[in-house]
């Protein structure tokens, strides 16, 4: 079933936000209304397990979810859009990996394969057993790939492999990160410290990670877990805090005991999980800039549900400003884009979304050092006609991944 593509539905929202733009803010922060996600048409998602070897021996069952030519357990998979990126999900502490299929599928549904591990499932789990597990569940995928008496034959994208998972799964996500290679992007939920220290193992995952938190969380409070992890981390690295959020508003089952609760709605917070999960992997293990503004912006800004801290490697400075000027007048504006990232890197320079004439000297930098800067600078023209104000988005692209973002933002206005 041919899907639609997100990027067209992304255009017009942008153009729609340069419509809502309200009164710049005392310290001169454009107010940008968040927009609905726009998600591409999902195809029909199967399920099955199959038992997958361990590494060191023995086997475990993995949950396995798909695009498939019909919805349901056991239905034939779909190869028409493959080759298909995949992510190993990891369960929560005594927590069945089907609590969370709904919001599995929905990734599913936008063209990945999932794996989940049933395993570890007792009350004195093996964090580092369950790491390899998830790795594990990536190489059966890749065996599976080169097999041609597989129904997955030729249709995984073993370049694109992602890693996701939830409290104690969301820790060994991190564990299994750090020492497996393929894994080019990670987004967890609520990670947990583990055992070893997953706050430790952020040191050596040197991929794009997420590490989605709630704000009520009373079993994984974010404060002593994503924020440390976030802190030992490296770029580009994000912490999107959910208002709200609370440990088992992550599930969509959640067990019936012990649970906690927050402020946040429970179906909210799943949406917002699942456009945080189909945002970033459609941006890394897809490569898709359509979905640059739900990962780095602007649709970030102002959104009273989501707190996002957040490291692309890049700084743009200031970031925002505003001039006025009459007809005819050349507003003139500068930007210091300084790498304050570990590797040397150079970027592209777009603007976006504005409409008056605007010219950006330089559109790519020079390759920069860590903490080497350069000055960007920005004409924009006062036009007689059209509306009163322009809003620019200026945004710098990293090469080192084509996909990392960092924007600031140029308001212009008539008397």
């Amino acid at each position: 079933m041919p899907r639609s593509h997100p990027v067209h539905w992304f255009h017009l929202l942008l153009l729609l936000s340069l419509l809502v733009v309200g009164t710049a803010l005392a310290d001169d922060t454009p107010t940008i209304t968040p927009q609905p996600f726009p998600a591409p048409q999902l195809q029909p998602v199967g399920w099955r397990t199959e038992t997958v070897p361990r590494t060191g021996g023995g086997s475990y069952v993995l949950l396995i979810i798909y695009p498939a030519t019909a919805a349901g357990y056991n239905t034939p998979f779909d190869p028409s859009q493959g080759p298909y990126p995949a992510v190993s999900f990891g369960h929560g502490f005594f927590q069945h990996p089907d609590r969370y299929q709904p919001t599995l599928e929905d990734l599913a549904g936008h063209g990945y394969i999932v794996v989940a591990p049933e395993s570890e499932l007792g009350l004195f789990p093996n964090h580092a057993q369950f790491a390899q597990d998830l790795s594990d569940a990536l190489t059966w995928l890749e065996n599976e790939n080169s097999n041609a008496a597989s129904p997955f034959y030729q249709s995984v994208d073993t370049a694109h492999f992602g890693l996701s998972g939830h409290s104690m799964g969301g820790g060994a996500s991190i564990l299994a990160a750090a020492a497996d290679n393929r894994v080019k992007a990670v987004l967890n939920m609520a990670a947990a410290e583990t055992n070893p220290s997953a706050k430790a193992a952020m040191a050596d995952v040197h991929v794009p990670i997420s590490l989605l938190s709630g704000s009520d969380d009373a079993i994984v409070p974010y404060e002593t877990n994503g924020q440390e992890m976030y802190n030992n981390g490296h770029a580009p690295r994000l912490l999107p805090l959910l208002i709200g959020g609370y440990h088992c508003g992550f599930q969509d089952n959640p067990f019936p005991l012990f649970c906690d609760s927050g402020a946040m709605d429970a179906q909210t917070q799943l949406a917002l999980t699942r456009q945080n999960l189909v945002a970033f992997f459609g941006l890394y293990l897809k490569g898709d800039q359509s979905y640059w503004p739900y990962v780095w912006g602007p649709f970030t800004l102002n959104n009273p549900l989501v707190s996002v801290e957040s490291d692309p490697g890049m700084m743009l400075a200031p970031f925002a400003q505003t001039q006025q000027g009459n007809p005819g007048v050349t507003l003139s504006y500068t930007v210091t884009l300084t790498n304050d990232g570990e590797e040397a890197d150079s970027y592209g320079i777009f603007k976006v979304g504005n409409q008056w004439p605007t010219v950006i000297t330089p559109n790519h930098t020079p390759l920069l050092n860590p903490g080497e800067s350069v000055t960007i600078g920005v004409a924009v023209i006062v036009p007689a006609s059209g509306g009163n104000r322009d809003l620019l988005i200026l945004s710098a692209r990293s090469d080192n991944d084509g996909l990392t973002r960092q924007d600031a933002y140029i308001v212009s206005r008539r008397p």
